[in-house]
């Protein structure tokens, strides 16, 4: 992946594409809300921003170090399951919802949505994305909103339930709400 900064007259943005992109080749993005900004990194005292998105079907997950012209630190791409290893698009659907961080331990990030058709959070590694470990709820699809209390080891969060997804089509979801709250050592 290389990336690209342009400048305007007012805002600066940040373009990650492939490498080689042309007019032939061009990756499909999907973005969610999984964005977050370390302003001073336990480590190094610099700052980032950490990302996830979809491209071309699969999670990617990078850190940019945030100088004048942004760098990437370190970038993960998610392995995706083909229609060979499974006939059930729901086993296949994943959303890099939100990240956030911890505020009892400022060395990891949680990655939380939906990952192997079931809602999902990861805690990572700041430093290198290291997998701390990885919760996946039975009765839950997808987290579509979280909520953390300072001085607390718990989080929050709510999402919705699928209830037909042993169904290969997707127009046969039944949704039902539901609530969690977890510890965050997993």
């Amino acid at each position: 992946m290389d990336m690209d900064t342009k400048e305007g007259s007012i805002n600066k943005y940040i373009s990650l594409e492939y490498k080689d992109t042309s007019e032939d080749v061009v990756p499909v993005y999907t973005t969610y809300g999984g964005i977050y900004y370390d302003k001073r990194d336990y480590y190094d005292a610099k700052e980032y921003f950490y990302s996830t998105f979809i491209m071309d079907g699969k999670i990617e997950f990078l850190r940019l170090v945030n100088l004048a012209t942004p760098l990437i630190d370190w970038s993960f791409e998610f392995y995706e399951y083909t229609l060979a290893e499974t006939t059930n698009e729901f086993y296949r659907t994943k959303v890099p919802q939100f990240l956030h961080d911890d505020p009892r331990d400022e060395q990891v990030l949680y990655m939380s949505g939906q990952y192997q058709g079931a809602a999902s959070i990861m805690r990572f590694q700041k430093r290198d994305a290291k997998l701390r470990w990885w919760a996946q709820f039975e009765k839950l699809s997808n987290i579509r909103g979280y909520a953390q209390v300072p001085e607390d080891d718990h989080f929050y969060g709510c999402g919705d339930f699928n209830t037909n997804a042993e169904f290969t089509d997707t127009s046969m979801a039944v949704y039902t709400a539901g609530l969690f709250r977890m510890q965050n050592n997993g």
